[in-house]
Formats: C-alpha cells, sequence, structure tokens
C-alpha cells in the first residue's frame, strides 16, 4: 500500500499527456488519463500485489478506454470541422515569371528566345527611382545598337488610328476608329481602360493615369509617378508622349531628353519620316539649385546616307526610321552645381558586318575607366558576341543554300500473299509502296 500511495502522488505530480493533431493544426492536450488515474487510485506501474491487479482490472481497463475514445471523438470533430488544405505549384504564365533574369542572369524574351543586356555600372538614384538607360538584345530588326539590339523608350500612345483595328459603328454616326491608350513603362506594356476621369491598368489596377494639360501622369502604385509628354511639331498625328519625367519622394527626379531628327526631304511636311533617340538622363538632383549630380550620356552615329534607312515601322500616320548606331554611353558626376560634369566611366560599343543580312551588329563591349586619370585611357573588355548564321558562300555568292540528300534504304522481300511494303523515304516520312508488277 505504501508503494501504491507513492506512486499515486508521482502520477499527480507528472501527469501523463496525450496530444491530437489535426489538419488544421488545432491540438487538444488531454490530460485525462493522470487525473483518472488520480481520481480511481490507479498505479501507473506495473501492478505488484494482488490488489494492484484488481484494481487494473476493475477501474484501469475501463478508464484507459474512455481516454482512448475522446482522443478519437476529438480527431473526428477536428476533421469535420476543418477542411483540408491542397497545395499544386501555379503555372508559370507571364512576363513576371518568363521575364524575369534566370540563374545565369539572363531573361528570355517575349518569344522564348536568348535575350541579355549590356550590364551598365550606374550610381544609385535617390529614393530607389529607376534610371531607365538600357541596351537589350531580342529586338526583331535593326535598333539602336544594331541588328537585334536597341535601347528600349518609355511612352504613352494614343492609338486613334484604322490600322489593323476593328472601326466603332455607331447608329446615325460616320465610322471613327476605336481609340486604344496604352503605356510602355521599363519592363512591362500596359494597356489602360478609361475609368472616370482617367484611366486604369487593364489588367494591373495598380497602374492609374490621369491627364494634366497636354501631359499624361502616371501612378505605378509604389509612389512613383511618371510623366510623359509630346512634341507637338515632331510627334504630330504619332500618338507618342515621351517619358519626360520620374518624381518620387522626397523630391527624387529622373529627367530624360531626346533628339527627335525629321527628313524634311521626303514626303509632306506633318508626315516627314523621323526619328528618336534618347541621349541624357540626370537624376540626383540639388535640394535648392536644381542641377542633377549624376547624368547618362548616349553618344550616336549619324548616317553619310540619311535617306537610306536601315529599319523603318509605321506609328500612327508616321514612320519612324532607324538611321543612327549607339557608340558609346557616358557616365558623368559634378561636385557641386558650379562645376562641369566629370566622367566616371565610359562604354564603347563596337560594331561588325551581320553576315547575313550584312548590317552591323554589336561586336563587343569595352569600358574606359575616370576621366583624368591613368585608367581614362584603359580599355577593359565588358562582354563579346557572336552570332549563327543561316547563309553559306559557293562560288563567290552568299545565300541559303538547300540541297536534297536522299538515303538508299534496302528494302525486304515482299512476303507471300503481301505485296505492299511499307518502308520510309529520304527524311525519314513513312510512306506506302507497291512493288513492281502489282
Amino acid at each position: 500500500m505504501e508503494r501504491f500511495a507513492e506512486r499515486k502522488v508521482e502520477a499527480h505530480r507528472e501527469p501523463t499527456r496525450v496530444t491530437a493533431t489535426c489538419c488544421c493544426s488545432c491540438r487538444f492536450r488531454l490530460s485525462v488519463a493522470a487525473r483518472i488515474i488520480h481520481r480511481e487510485g490507479l498505479s501507473v506501474g506495473a501492478p505488484t500485489d494482488r490488489r494492484d491487479a484488481e484494481v487494473v482490472a476493475m477501474t484501469g481497463a475501463t478508464s484507459f478506454a474512455w481516454c482512448r475514445f475522446v482522443v478519437r471523438v476529438a480527431f473526428a470533430v477536428c476533421a469535420l470541422a476543418c477542411p483540408r488544405l491542397s497545395e499544386a505549384q501555379v503555372a508559370p504564365t507571364g512576363t513576371h515569371y518568363a521575364g524575369r533574369p534566370s540563374d545565369t542572369g539572363h531573361a528570355p524574351s517575349d518569344n522564348g528566345g536568348y535575350a541579355t543586356s549590356i550590364p551598365l555600372d550606374l550610381p544609385a538614384s535617390r529614393g530607389g527611382l529607376p534610371v531607365p538607360v538600357q541596351i537589350v538584345s531580342g529586338t526583331k530588326g535593326f535598333g539602336a545598337a544594331g541588328v537585334g539590339w536597341d535601347v528600349p523608350l518609355s511612352f504613352v500612345q494614343d492609338d486613334a488610328f484604322y490600322a489593323h483595328r476593328r472601326p466603332a459603328f455607331a447608329a446615325g454616326q460616320p465610322i471613327a476608329p476605336r481609340i486604344r491608350t496604352t503605356v510602355s513603362l521599363p519592363g512591362r506594356r500596359i494597356e489602360m481602360l478609361a475609368k472616370g476621369d482617367g484611366w486604369i491598368g487593364r489588367y494591373s489596377p495598380d497602374v492609374t493615369m490621369s491627364r494634366d494639360g497636354g501631359k499624361y501622369k502616371v501612378y505605378d502604385g509604389n509612389g512613383l509617378t511618371y510623366t510623359f509628354a509630346t512634341d507637338i511639331l515632331n510627334l504630330r498625328r504619332t500618338g507618342l508622349f515621351l517619358l519626360e519625367s520620374i518624381a518620387g519622394p522626397g523630391g527624387a527626379t529622373v529627367k530624360l531628353e531626346y533628339d527627335i531628327a525629321i527628313d524634311a526631304n521626303v514626303g509632306r511636311v506633318p508626315l516627314n519620316p523621323f526619328s528618336i533617340d534618347l541621349v541624357r538622363v540626370s537624376y540626383n538632383p540639388h535640394p535648392t539649385s536644381g542641377c542633377f549630380k549624376h547624368e547618362v550620356r548616349l553618344a550616336y552615329t549619324r548616317p553619310s546616307e540619311p535617306l537610306k534607312p536601315k529599319a523603318t515601322s509605321v506609328v500612327g500616320e508616321r514612320v519612324l526610321v532607324r538611321e543612327s548606331r549607339l557608340t558609346s554611353v557616358d557616365v558623368l558626376s559634378r561636385a557641386t552645381c558650379g562645376d562641369s560634369p566629370q566622367r566616371l566611366r565610359r562604354y564603347n560599343l563596337t560594331y561588325a558586318l551581320d553576315t547575313d543580312t550584312r548590317l552591323e551588329r554589336l561586336f563587343s563591349v569595352t569600358v574606359q575607366g575616370r576621366g583624368g586619370t591613368r585608367e581614362a585611357d584603359v580599355l577593359l573588355p565588358i562582354a563579346d558576341y557572336s552570332y549563327g548564321s543561316a547563309t553559306t558562300e559557293k562560288a563567290g555568292v552568299r545565300a541559303a543554300w538547300f540541297e536534297s540528300a536522299p538515303t538508299n534504304i534496302s528494302l525486304p522481300r515482299a512476303v507471300s500473299g503481301d505485296r505492299r511494303l511499307v518502308h520510309r523515304d529520304a527524311i525519314g516520312e513513312l510512306q506506302r509502296g507497291v512493288l513492281p508488277g502489282d
């Protein structure tokens, strides 16, 4: 009996816990076993005498059976009350998956092809504002940096033209074009829908836009304001509004400048071909003087024959031509507003003729160091590029040659009663043939 009393006290001090966990993370901590043992006077150890054995036989089995019943009921109630969670992998759709850089540092293009960009080391902007200067590959045709390379521009376009659009019909009204407004920002292109006095992104509700006089203001939902302006004379009848500035909290600002050239020797004045080049990006302004601490300047070569553009595209009712190509990118900085900008580094772009198109294609990129130092004239390699070819040269003629190379395949002997044979032709396609004499 003394040993029974000691075990009874130990059971009271250290009760045995039974825990049940269900799918919704509910937990039932049950101490009923120890409490029943304490109330019934059941020994937690092995029975050592006849009286202990009688207690186990009379109360222990019933008490522990009731404890197991409570645990089972707890699991059943939890399973019915809490829905089970299902997990699945989201399909990688959209540019927010496919357009992001991979582990190799390269991002695929919209059509799944190889795409990359020149790594430009630019000073950080105040407030984390984006500095919209990029040299990227994956462009169709001849871009600002040669075949397949371009300097992307950010813009708003009011497409109020009939080209590639179904016109709008209204009873008693003349046929009119359907107006579509799109916003092109670094890394994204958004179609805007009219909502009240402004616009909202069709698939990006966080992006909104308003009209402020002759300018558009786009709010990206992250506290940044993009201002787009048009050149009434040079961009007439194009519907284009080029990115003019980016504003962020704390007075942070990025300002952009363009060179819009018009060929006055072609066509009528309102419809002359034109070209657009991004030439300067200034950021990190002085809080009071208004000058900018950092600048990025882009230099282009001008063609010797302006009437022979390397690429053309239609924008609104005008023709956008590409006649120049990027040659260098200067990163500048100034200590005070009274000082002239000093070069931090310069990126030089070298071109070579493409084998197939015979147009300039980016071959290598080098960088020079800070102006006024020994590294100013030292060229360090940044990247070298090589490209495949679809043409070969034969007898002094370069073209895409197609040759037939049939393969002789020995056919098996005909099987008695079945003169039809199945064989593969020169290109591997299954063909059915009949032996001569059938």
